[in-house]
């Protein structure tokens, strides 16, 4: 996996998790109109409608349960990716790529924010991407990871 595949895992389990509750709203709305027309045919009480009703809710608590564990996947992995981030010895490397890879901004608005021109961002977080791939393949390789035993500092 390379720095910058890590980096945006977790906008991609974001990206995943909004499709997943996208797909949840459906299927909430699919099974509002079979539970009306499940109780104007058969009345709410009807012996068969429970079947059918078990039927329509049974898909919605599997997604929400599916959405819950990628919620807990996408905490776990953003302390992760934060915790190594924040092993970059540069602040403003590090700084770009919590901008860029936590909060989703545009290298144009991380250039904003760190008052730097849009070329220097951009620097910034190339740097910053190198030197996680340093940290990762100092990872694999069984090195020190925590940035205080390394001598960075905060």
């Amino acid at each position: 996996m390379t720095a910058e595949e890590f980096l945006s895992a977790p906008s991609k389990l974001r990206a995943a998790i909004a499709a997943d509750m996208d797909h949840l709203a459906a299927l909430r709305t699919v099974a509002e109109r079979c539970t009306s027309q499940i109780d104007l045919v058969s009345g709410s009480h009807a012996s068969g409608s429970h079947g059918k009703l078990e039927d329509i809710i049974l898909p919605i608590a599997e997604e929400e349960e599916k959405i819950n564990t990628r919620i807990a996947d996408l905490a776990e992995l953003e302390k992760t990716v934060t915790d190594v981030i924040c092993q970059v010895p540069n602040a403003l490397q590090r700084s770009a790529l919590l901008m860029r890879y936590m909060q989703g901004l545009s290298l144009r608005e991380i250039a904003s924010r760190l008052y730097v021109s849009k070329t220097t961002g951009s620097m910034l977080h190339k740097a910053g991407i190198k030197a996680v791939e340093a940290i990762l393949q100092n990872k694999e390789e069984g090195g020190e990871t925590d940035g205080a035993a390394a001598g960075i500092q905060p």
